[in-house]
């Protein structure tokens, strides 16, 4: 299975994000953060919330990055313009346990997961989460992801994007 996804169009507030995007990227989170606060507005691009979300999760900061993930816009859109997207070339489905079958748990588990310039996968973070155990198993998938790193000027990058995983009986 090979999963492209898409970035979107440049916004106005395009070169601001740029910048944060930058810092991130220098491991440089808290001034991450306080360059994306004041542009995580209700309105804002689900890609601002996004790494809002992920430079809160780097300063250990769990409970704020789960509301800022959650703020985000599922589906990996961005305003950055970019040379080659993300590609996903290998996705495993995550399994449901026995106890979330016997219990008939069905629904969606929300991760925010760190594609890393050097082709592993960093953090994943679970921010809409299931019982018995169905939120560990989409975590476990999201970090076996096999993918190749989006490019920007040249360069393999690190990107932060939410995936869901959904469960569902089929009844």
């Amino acid at each position: 299975m090979v999963l492209l996804l898409s970035w979107g169009s440049v916004s106005a507030q395009s070169n601001l994000v740029e910048a944060a995007l930058t810092v991130f990227r220098s491991d440089n989170y808290s001034q991450a953060a306080n360059l994306l606060t004041p542009l995580a507005k209700p309105e804002s691009d689900g890609y601002v919330w996004m790494y809002l979300g992920a430079s809160l999760l780097k300063l250990g900061k769990e409970q704020e990055a789960a509301q800022a993930f959650a703020r985000s816009v599922a589906g990996g859109k961005s305003n950055e313009p970019l040379d080659k997207d993300l590609v996903v070339k290998k996705l495993k489905k995550a399994k449901y346990t026995a106890e979330a079958v016997s219990n008939a748990v069905e629904g969606n588990v929300n991760v925010a997961v760190e594609f890393r310039s050097d082709g592993t996968i960093g953090f994943a973070f679970p921010y809409k989460t299931l019982p018995y155990g169905l939120t560990e198993n989409a975590v476990q998938a999201a970090k076996a992801i096999k993918f190749t790193p989006a490019v920007k000027n040249g360069k393999p990058i690190t990107v932060v994007l939410p995936l869901t995983f959904s469960f569902d009986l089929g009844y």
